[in-house]
């Protein structure tokens, strides 16, 4: 630009604009166009723009006035880089903020670690971040502010609760993942896939809360954890606490265990070989157990799970907890007609079967199947699951499924032409 002259003067650190109003061409000098000039040549120094603006328009009126004495202007100087740690008020980080001088002097990786450390930043610094924070200096232009978290504290993790562990099986447990129990800790017997207990047997022990870890500041400081609560160790029905182990289960009388809800109860159990019109029809406060089959058109009412090692044929199964039918069960439904299904299984809990058609179930929890199920109506408030429970791969088809959790299946539906409805909507 004619008639302006920069010149940078290393005594005063100062950056000198000189504007000489006779070289001037006033069609080419105007503000703006001098202050891009000067900052294009000098754009690593901070620039007074105010003072540049002011010399601009001092030699525009000297031509006009035909003054023509140099005119003189500090036009900008270099300013340090400048540094600030900044500790969060939980003490459990630090920030960094860098603001990147114009031409002055910057800061090296030492430098910070030891503004870090009168900052009072002892533990938790990254030095892999202030490395970054560096990098990012030499490619941000000058003024560019750069903030970043370079100090992380370790909050103090409190200890975990005490933990009720069920030393016994669930029945629905031991079928649907069976596992060997240690007989040197469960005195019991098994009767085919059912587990009975004798009185005295252990059934849950109450593991110690965890004491937690200690953590720490960005200054230092020791964060204590909070130690682990107790759970209350209740006994249910048929239960009671061990007099020489206020953490240990046992069973009060014989039967059998459930665990559910952090809650351990034994139930008594009615055992029958079948259901047929020679037994009647049963009705128990308990759980029930039959090693047989249950004929059609015979009920079975319990307060606790309903087990049948056996098959089912159009029976009314109604349980205040599970129903698991190790083999099949069969009804009756004509999908013409308004009539009921002849089977019927209702739980409070879970329903397991390995194969089944023509049902009713309802339940309140999970529906489990071993191989198939068809021809069937469910109304649960859980999954349905067919086939293994670590591979569903079983059939499902025409079926009428209303439930909240998920369908597994391996098929699902059929190519003869029969309907498969599955509504997931919270009725």
């Amino acid at each position: 630009m004619r008639g302006v002259y920069l010149n940078y003067d290393s005594s005063a650190n100062q950056l000198k604009l000189v504007i000489r109003p006779q070289e001037v061409d006033v069609k080419e000098l105007n503000e703006a166009a001098l202050v891009s000039h000067v900052r294009k040549t000098y754009g690593q120094l901070y620039l007074f723009e105010d003072q540049i603006k002011a010399a601009c328009k001092a030699a525009i009126n000297a031509q006009k006035l035909q003054q023509y004495n140099p005119i003189e202007e500090v036009a900008g100087e270099p300013r340090d880089s400048s540094v600030r740690f900044s500790v969060a008020s939980d003490k459990l980080s630090a920030t960094l903020e860098y603001q990147v001088g114009f031409g002055g002097k910057s800061y090296e990786l030492s430098d910070l670690m030891d503004l870090a450390t009168q900052a009072g930043i002892k533990r938790g610094l990254s030095r892999k971040r202030l490395e970054d924070v560096l990098q990012r200096v030499k490619t941000s232009k000058a003024g560019t502010e750069i903030k970043d978290v370079v100090a992380k504290g370790l909050p103090a993790k409190n200890g975990r609760s005490s933990k009720l562990i069920p030393l016994v099986p669930n029945a629905l447990d031991r079928i649907l993942r069976p596992q060997s129990i240690s007989l040197s800790r469960v005195d019991m017997r098994d009767l085919g896939e059912i587990v009975c207990v004798k009185p005295g047997t252990e059934l849950v022990e109450r593991r110690p809360p965890g004491k937690g870890r200690p953590g720490y500041t960005v200054t230092g400081e020791v964060l204590e954890p909070r130690e682990g609560e107790w759970l209350p160790l209740k006994p249910g029905d048929g239960t009671y606490v061990c007099p020489h182990n206020e953490n240990l289960l046992r069973a009060e009388i014989a039967g059998m265990p459930k665990f559910q809800d952090e809650k351990m109860w034994v139930d008594d159990v009615f055992m029958s070989r079948g259901v047929n019109v020679g037994s009647g029809n049963i009705n128990y406060d308990g759980a029930v157990v039959v090693n047989g089959d249950v004929s059609e058109k015979m009920r079975i009412i319990a307060t606790g799970d309903i087990t049948i090692n056996g098959f089912v044929e159009s029976a009314h199964l109604e349980s205040g907890g599970d129903i698991i039918i190790t083999q099949g069960a069969m009804g009756k439904h004509d999908e013409d007609s308004d009539t009921e299904y002849s089977g019927k299984l209702i739980a409070q809990g879970n329903v397991h079967i390995q194969h089944g058609q023509g049902l009713d179930i309802q339940c309140n929890g999970n529906v489990t199947v071993g191989k198939q199920l068809a021809y069937s109506r469910i109304r649960c408030g859980g999954d349905v699951i067919v086939g293994p429970l670590e591979n569903p791969n079983g059939n499902l088809f025409a079926c009428e499924i209303q439930c909240e959790g998920i369908v597994h299946s391996g098929s699902l539906g059929a190519v003869s032409g029969s309907h498969l409805f599955v509504d997931f909507s919270v009725t």
